[in-house]
């Protein structure tokens, strides 16, 4: 995912109210440090409607879910 990718996806989260911004900022090292980690390991990583994914050169052999509240 590119950085200019990542600013408009962060650009549109941060119109929200003071209070959300902290957390939100909290949120958005979160997501920018695991797509680092998740392309150091060779995963192509997208972000598509508030939803991660990330796939490697071998997409069954293992799948990871979470979410968040």
């Amino acid at each position: 995912m590119s950085t200019a990718t990542f600013s408009r996806i962060a650009g549109a989260e941060n119109q929200s109210d003071s209070l959300i911004d902290a957390e939100l900022a909290d949120f958005l090292d979160i997501l920018q440090l695991l797509i680092r980690e998740l392309e150091e390991v060779g995963a192509r990583v997208q972000y598509s409607q508030g939803v991660l994914v990330a796939q490697g050169s071998r997409p069954y052999d293992l799948v990871l879910s979470a979410r968040s509240f």
